[in-house]
């Protein structure tokens, strides 16, 4: 399928920020402070910028919404769908990264706040991030 249109495509990357506390599998979830979806719970993540690659652009994201700072991501899947983001057309890369324990959270820049969540009572999710804690919790078991 064609079009005739202008063609934008916007890259980003994604970290889903897994612990497990007791025997509780939890996830790092933001607040977006800035629509679309505002006010809503998301997965960590943001626009790639000109003088980045895709895993430090993950890294920088986090480090800006959350306040952590972490040495190592493992890229898991990456997200193409044409209406994944309703501004414009944008592929994501997606990465996992492990914290052990209680750590520091400092919600800023997109986000208004940074919250773990336990898997077993997730809030909605923004835009497609429900799928891809779908896909990280199974690539997660794939690799023991």
């Amino acid at each position: 399928m064609s079009s005739n249109a202008p063609h934008f495509l916007r890259m980003a990357s994604d970290v889903c920020v897994l612990r497990k506390m007791e025997d509780d599998l939890q996830v790092l979830l933001i607040r977006r402070a800035k629509e679309p979806y505002k006010g809503c719970w998301a997965i960590p993540g943001g626009r790639l910028e000109a003088d980045e690659n895709l895993e430090q652009c993950a890294l920088r994201e986090l480090q800006e919404e959350t306040g952590l700072l972490v040495e190592k991501v493992i890229q898991f899947a990456t997200y193409s769908e044409p209406d994944r983001d309703p501004r414009v057309r944008t592929v994501s890369a997606c990465y996992l990264t492990w914290v052990d324990g209680e750590v520091e959270l400092k919600a800023a820049t997109d986000a208004t706040d940074a919250e773990w969540f336990s898997f077993k009572n997730l809030p909605d999710l923004a835009f497609d991030h429900d799928a891809v804690l779908k896909d990280c919790i199974k690539f997660q078991e794939q690799l023991g």
